[in-house]
């Protein structure tokens, strides 16, 4: 009786096991997978679409670039087949992160994770644009997983797929070099750290794991060299200072995610302390590395997606400490639960609101429309070209339309001619466009074309249309 009752609590089990992946994946695919094809490409997916066939070879993120060669072999050149890498590492990304952490830190809590990523308009957004993202994401979490569970175990199996797929990320995008670079610190951590502290992380592995950096290093600082000094000397302006980087990276990650973050690290140092250094040094390394990098170079919050697995681990097991009655059972929990989810929406539906509401191509067939043979056109909206459906005069970019040291004024100078006009394309943003760039549109030029996205949330997205005509 009692071997019938323990298979029958097996069989439940695999059951319950088996439903909460397939829920999951079936939730991914769905919200990822929604319009997929329907929006137009914006901002670097003209990047990817146009130039894949050059990068495919580089040694600098090749790896979406062959997927989506591959995606336009199979299905042809268009936005659904441009997306569809990303997708299906988006989607497949949520279920794997159940499989997988939820042998550190339980299955509930892995479960909240989940849900979270669900919810993410950060990594929902990066699951429908046709850029390297998701793939980074994916991999990162794998990396830091197979890490953990190396430096718990002698096995160096775990070992092998943690370096494996930190390789992989980086051929997706080489700011997951931070990964190996975090998972590097923690091992001499390991290393310096009394046995009777380490809380069942082992030295052997970390041993290994700090050989390898260390040859690794070596091996490879010239190439990362090199394309830091590319990057100092690209001249890009788009980018964040370290203050409003900071600001920058808790909007993209969503509020409610970090605290619950913080909530979930103060939880976590009941593990042990070693515990909680992981997190601190594998999620505080990336952001210093920003902050520093942010200094010389243009930086986005992207460029620590890698890092973002680690953000839904401790916010899942911080909800899942409330659940269980850190501030109380019963409703004060479903409470704080619901809070958080409720405060995760507005930015998921306005995704989709955002999205549906504006669309390049309503400003391509405008100009289109209104166009002379004469005329010119400056675009600041990287996507325009892509769908203009005419020939026309391209006048190239006089500085970033946010930059107020950029001289605006002396720099149209050169368009003031009696027979021409000149269409300015501006995205629009909540950050005001340089001053004296907007001067010289309300002196020189009228605003024939503007439209907003609609959203629900702090950001603020649209396109206008402004006519100079000097007659």
């Amino acid at each position: 009786m009692i071997n019938s009752d323990v298979g029958i609590n097996d069989r439940y089990a695999k059951i319950k096991e088996f439903a909460a992946i397939a829920g999951l994946l079936l939730l991914a695919l769905i919200s990822r997978s929604y319009h997929l094809g329907e929006w137009s490409l914006s901002a670097d997916e003209i990047f990817s679409v146009t130039k894949a066939s050059e990068r495919y070879t580089s040694l600098i993120n090749p790896a979406y670039y062959i997927l989506i060669l591959s995606s336009f072999k199979v299905f042809g050149v268009n936005e659904w087949s441009a997306r569809l890498p990303a997708m299906i590492l988006g989607s497949v990304s949520i279920p794997v992160f159940y499989v997988t952490w939820k042998n550190i830190v339980g299955r509930n809590c892995a479960l909240f994770g989940s849900m979270l990523i669900v919810l993410s308009s950060w990594h929902l957004w990066y699951s429908q644009f046709s850029r390297f993202y998701s793939g980074v994401f994916f991999f990162g979490s794998l990396s830091y997983y197979f890490y953990y569970k190396a430096m718990r175990s002698e096995k160096f199996v775990f070992l092998f797929w943690a370096m494996f797929f930190n390789l992989i990320g980086i051929f997706f995008h080489v700011s997951s070099i931070i990964v190996a670079v975090s998972c590097f610190l923690f091992s001499i951590f390991i290393l310096f750290t009394k046995k009777s502290s380490l809380n069942q992380f082992l030295k052997k592995n970390a041993k290994i794991y700090f050989a390898l950096g260390c040859i690794g290093a070596l091996i490879s600082l010239p190439f990362f060299l090199k394309i830091a000094v590319g990057w100092h000397g690209s001249g890009q302006l788009w980018g964040y200072g370290p203050a409003k980087l900071t600001l920058q990276i808790i909007k993209y990650m969503q509020a409610p995610l970090v605290i619950c973050a913080f909530g979930g690290l103060i939880c976590i140092l009941k593990r042990g302390v070693m515990d909680a250094l992981f997190f601190v040094i594998c999620l505080m390394i990336p952001v210093i590395a920003l902050l520093v990098g942010s200094i010389f170079v243009s930086i986005r919050p992207d460029y620590m997606f890698y890092a973002y697995p680690l953000v839904f681990v401790l916010a899942g097991y911080f909800l899942e400490q409330v659940r269980v009655g850190l501030l109380g059972y019963g409703i004060t929990s479903l409470i704080v639960i619901m809070l958080v989810v409720v405060c995760m929406l507005p930015e998921s539906i306005s995704h989709y609101t955002g999205r549906n509401s504006l669309d390049v191509r309503e400003v391509s067939k405008f100009i289109e429309s209104e166009h002379r043979s004469n005329d010119k056109v400056m675009s600041y909206v990287t996507e325009l070209d892509y769908y203009m459906n005419i020939n026309y005069t391209k006048i190239s970019q006089l500085g970033y339309p946010y930059d107020d040291s950029v001289e605006w004024e002396k720099g149209f100078q050169r368009y003031d001619g009696k027979n021409e006009r000149l269409w300015i394309i501006l995205p629009i943003r909540r950050g005001p466009l340089a001053k004296n760039l907007e001067a010289w549109l309300f002196k020189n030029a009228s605003l024939v074309w503007r439209k907003y996205a609609v959203r629900y949330d702090y950001t603020i997205e649209g396109y206008q249309v402004f006519l100079a005509d000097a007659r």
